[in-house]
């Protein structure tokens, strides 16, 4: 018999080819062998693999049955390979028990097996079985490690070392193993993949990208490594060549789901909303119950203004897996910027899903003791963050850093996700140690900042992206708060505290947070002192008021419509000015205008201006506004610093919970109470009473943003030392409310 002609040499061959990466080729040869009705499970099991690799769990279902019964007939156990996928098929559906099953099976028959050990140890970690899971890794690293030392050429041994030295968070290890794979492979497709993505895991893009670009160079038509290479991209703000790379992926493999997922991702960051839940939505008839693609279209819609219905899938995908921390991390954020929910339902939501984990989870780490500090010591607090960089969070992270005394109070940054941007280095100089938590097994996450022995932990990124929060449900310092990146309860046990100002956190609100609300004696936020504002000039070519917003497309609220529709009402010569990048479809310009045009608001007074580059260049927008408008319940934050920072007024929309004081906290930080309004009627007044002398109101622009700097909003320094002031006297005060 012939090479070509032998059907199991055939299926051994393309078996080969998708374990190196040459996934669609491999896929072809695999079916023209069961077409030509050949029976092999190896064939069946590599086609459910490389279906499940594209999210279609239905059709991996099938062939695993199929390899399943293919295997019963010749009266022998189940092979290893097929009790490691049917397991892993079982545990993504969300079937526990038969998971579990399958483990117990694989491990009967194959006991000294090192990946059957690896792949428990994954599947108890998954499911917070911390201590079953450690010695079941412990016994794969064993088995393993003998495997390579009696066959040291082995290299799916090595490379099955180098997972398990990746899942015990061994990262030299891990990479010295992966390498002795490739020194007997070099052309091994997984393995420069996976010597990439580690190294991008640990905040080393740089390291990452030769790998994955030699992966590229071995496979260019390959999806994955398409896609793969496509995601360093993004991770290096090179949002464009990374469509590229998304659409080619997708040229080649139209259902995989994590390129589809990917470019939608890269959309949204680009603002380009409503093509990014298009691709989403392609991608779900392909892949219908793809739990990321549901989740990214969800993302998309809540970006353009539609909170109900990106909540409605959030919820959907919880009630499908109550333990899903990424749907459970949108839902709260969406709760948080919205009033789909009450704060009532947000709060009990919040302490269920940390109550199941905790029932779920080994048990923790025996509670900090709050040891008294010794005379003259300096605070020690870690700032825990996922946006040390250009981001909002990143900007007010600097008058706090820039400006505190490191004699009272040492700071810490704690870094979830790197950030490729210089700043991000200036922000990590200003601080008295900087640690990357990223690519960490949470349990060496929790180790480290434990052994950093800080007084305080302070969260700064809640339930928005990348965030670290997770890491504190279980004690990691006597004292845990959260500020500035979040506008909400987190309903951690844990989290002790919530920092805000007399606006934000007001007495009336507590009830809402599972924390215990901090007030400084000032605003929470200071602007950042290295952004230098352009000179405030009135640039205004009308004799007619000139209404804005530059907040983003999603806080465009239906209840923000309304209230804008009232003052352009009652104000019937003003005209209104949108900017954002989520407003550059076409599209969603129209429906913007359609809906105010449904309340009365003629198309032609309102106009929208394009992004530009440059902060300096986007303020200097702000001299061509006459009054700044507001949005509800999600209210200004950034957008109302620099409205103010150019001496334009800002007419914040009171609301009843954080999210919606952002702005009233601002303006009265100024001291321009007679600015706020708490509805339609007093916003209304308020701005017709400004617009009522236009010329003065123009002519007051330079004095208002003069004032405006000299006020504590500016004033990085004195934010620094009442931030300081209020950790000190919380702590003497055993975490309660000074």
């Amino acid at each position: 018999m012939t090479h070509a002609s032998d059907p199991s040499r055939r299926c051994e061959e393309a078996v080969r080819l998708a374990e190196s990466g040459s996934k669609r080729e491999a896929e072809a040869r695999l079916r023209a062998l069961v077409a030509e009705g050949s029976r092999f499970p190896l064939a069946c099991i590599a086609l459910g693999v490389l279906c499940g690799e594209r999210g279609d769990r239905t059709q991996r279902r099938l062939w695993f049955e199929q390899a399943r019964l293919l295997e019963e007939a010749s009266g022998q156990p189940l092979s290893q390979r097929l009790l490691l996928n049917l397991q892993v098929d079982a545990l993504e559906a969300g079937e526990q028990e038969r998971a579990e099953a399958y483990g117990r099976e694989l491990l009967v028959h194959y006991p000294e097996d090192g990946e059957a050990h690896l792949q428990q140890a994954r599947f108890q970690m998954r499911l917070g079985r911390l201590e079953e899971g450690i010695s079941h890794l412990d016994r794969a690293v064993e088995a393993l490690r003998a495997r390579i030392d009696a066959d040291s050429e082995d290299v799916k041994g090595w490379r099955l070392l180098a997972s398990a030295e990746q899942q015990a968070g061994r990262h030299e290890q891990a990479l010295e193993a992966y390498r002795q794979a490739l020194a007997l492979d070099p052309n091994h497709v997984p393995t420069l993949l996976a010597i990439g993505r580690l190294l991008g895991d640990r905040g080393t893009m740089e390291e990452a990208m030769p790998w994955l670009m030699n992966a590229l160079a071995v496979a260019p038509d390959s999806a994955e490594v398409l896609c793969v290479n496509g995601i360093a991209l993004v991770r290096l703000v090179q949002h464009e060549q990374a469509m590229i790379l998304f659409r080619q992926a997708l040229s080649i493999e139209p259902a995989l789901a994590k390129a589809s997922t990917s470019l939608a991702l890269a959309l949204n960051d680009q603002g380009m909303y409503e093509e990014a839940a298009r691709v989403s939505r392609e991608a779900l008839t392909h892949n219908p119950n793809h739990t990321d693609c549901r989740l990214v279209l969800a993302t998309s819609l809540r970006c353009m203004g539609d909170s109900a219905a990106a909540l409605a899938i959030f919820q959907e995908v919880l009630e499908e897996d109550p333990d899903s921390l990424g749907a459970f991390c949108q839902w709260m954020f969406t709760t948080s910027i919205s009033d789909v929910a009450t704060p009532a339902e947000v709060l009990a939501t919040a302490r269920r899903f940390w109550s199941a984990q905790d029932r779920e989870a080994a048990p923790q780490a025996p509670p900090i003791p709050a040891t008294p500090r010794a005379s003259g010591r300096p605070l020690r607090v870690g700032l825990l963050s996922a946006d040390i960089g250009s981001h909002v969070v990143g900007w007010f992270l600097d008058s706090l850093l820039r400006h505190h005394d490191p004699a009272r109070c040492q700071l810490e940054l704690l870094s979830m996700k790197r950030r490729y941007e210089s700043y991000s280095e200036a922000l990590i100089a200003m601080a008295e140690g900087f640690h990357s938590l990223e690519g960490l097994p949470d349990t060496q996450a929790r180790a480290l900042m434990r052994e950093r022995d800080y007084d305080l932990i302070v969260d700064t990124s809640g339930y928005t992206g990348g965030t670290g929060i997770h890491l504190l449900a279980e004690r990691c310092a006597p004292v845990q708060a959260h500020y500035i990146g979040y506008h909400a309860t987190t309903g951690l046990a844990t989290i002790d505290a919530f920092i805000g100002d007399e606006e934000t956190a007001a007495p009336e609100l507590q009830e809402q947070f599972s924390e215990r609300l901090w007030r400084l004696p000032r605003p929470w936020l200071a602007f950042p002192g290295h952004l230098e504002f352009p000179e405030a000039t009135p640039l205004m070519q009308t004799e007619r008021p000139v209404l804005g917003c530059f907040g983003q497309m999603g806080k465009i609220s239906d209840a923000t419509l309304a209230i804008w529709a009232e003052v352009l009402l009652g104000v019937p010569e003003a005209l209104l000015v949108l900017k954002d990048k989520g407003l550059q479809d076409p599209d969603v310009r129209q429906r913007l205008q359609d809906r105010l045009a449904a309340r009365g608001v003629a198309p032609g007074r309102l106009t929208f201006l394009a992004p530009v580059a440059g902060w300096h260049n986007h303020v200097d927008h702000y001299n061509l506004l006459d009054v700044a408008l507001d949005t509800t319940p999600w209210s200004s934050a950034t957008t109302g610093f620099e409205a103010l920072g150019m001496g334009v007024p800002l007419v914040p929309i009171r609301g009843s919970r954080m999210a919606s004081r952002m702005s009233s906290g601002l303006v009265r930080g100024l001291g321009r109470g007679e600015w706020i309004g708490d509805d339609s009627r007093a916003i209304t007044a308020v701005v017709a009473n400004l617009c009522a002398n236009l010329p003065a109101l123009r002519e007051g622009k330079v004095r208002r943003q003069r004032e405006a700097l000299a006020s504590p909003l500016f004033d990085g320094a004195d934010l620094a030392t009442k931030v300081t002031e209020l950790f000190v006297a919380v702590l003497e005060a055993g975490a309660q409310c000074p």
